[in-house]
């Protein structure tokens, strides 16, 4: 990226954006942007080129081309993101690199903490054209008829879609939609939970959104007509094992109720009255998303 910012320099950025539009290109996105990048390990490995990225995103907004910046990027720079960007990467590539296959269990659940940081922001979703980015969803990816995503079951890949949904974060399948099963399609194509996805409100979680401190997570958004959701997740896993189960429970108090009627968004099912509080025993990994009614 040029060091210098003048008039030389924005007309470079238009004339990407120029040809870029020319191709048909909807969605850029834009890698080792900093102050940021680099791992939990080893952090800030991308120099601070913001003013080259706000260049960048003028002159593609002319076109409402979507700008994403990539990666690991830093929240407390949240307001300033949200000046020259549409998205960020909030954590480092979810693809595992094996030969074998595309993720695990283990790097789904690490983007949870990710998140914490950023649920904390209030420049984040629809009212701001500003969105976190998970980074692709490889739910049900196949190749020559075996599945290959890697999640150790589909309890773990229902987590995946619902987690996504539950925080907004920018949605790209990472395998061929033709290959997939119909049973993911399907999840794909869940009316409600495309809703709460597409409310563009991230939610935030109660108590730590940290998965090492508290492997009990539970995360809430309230959607613009007054629906309330709610995320149980059993976060308890490891690198290369799953852990145990645990008793998940959400406090009508912490969302400003006493008593509630509760949903379960998957299967619709409607699970009853219940006082003060609500709770399921869910196996490592496993998640439930509730709708929950004020009684």
């Amino acid at each position: 990226m040029p060091d210098v910012h003048n008039e030389y320099t924005k007309a470079y950025y238009e004339s990407i954006a120029d040809l870029l539009n020319e191709y048909g290109v909807s969605f850029v996105k834009l890698d080792a942007v900093g102050p940021g990048g680099g791992s939990e390990y080893y952090p800030y490995q991308s120099p601070d080129n913001r003013a080259c990225t706000r260049m960048l995103y003028n002159a593609l907004r002319k076109y409402n081309i979507w700008l994403e910046i990539s990666w690991y990027i830093d929240p407390s720079y949240a307001e300033e993101w949200v000046q020259m960007a549409n998205g960020a990467r909030v954590y480092v590539d979810i693809e595992s690199y094996s030969t074998k296959t595309m993720t695990s269990t283990h790097r789904v659940m690490q983007r949870i903490t990710s998140c914490e940081k950023w649920a904390a922001e209030s420049v984040i979703g629809s009212d701001y054209g500003f969105y976190v980015d998970l980074d692709a969803v490889l739910v049900g990816m196949t190749v020559n008829g075996k599945c290959v995503d890697g999640l150790d079951n589909d309890d773990v890949r229902q987590t995946y879609i619902g987690f996504w949904a539950m925080v907004s974060s920018v949605f790209c399948l990472g395998s061929d939609p033709r290959t997939i099963p119909d049973k993911y399609l399907a999840w794909f194509n869940h009316k409600e939970i495309l809703e709460i996805h597409q409310s563009g409100i991230m939610a935030k979680p109660l108590g730590s959104g940290d998965v090492w401190q508290n492997r009990k997570q539970v995360w809430w958004k309230r959607l613009q007509d007054g629906r309330i959701y709610v995320c149980l997740i059993n976060a308890h896993t490891y690198m290369f094992m799953l852990g145990i189960s645990h008793e998940v429970v959400i406090h009508f108090a912490d969302i400003g109720l006493r008593q509630a009627y509760v949903k379960d968004v998957w299967t619709s099912k409607q699970l009853g009255l219940f006082d003060k509080k609500y709770s399921i025993v869910l196996k490592a990994g496993q998640s439930q998303i509730l709708l929950i009614t004020p009684a």
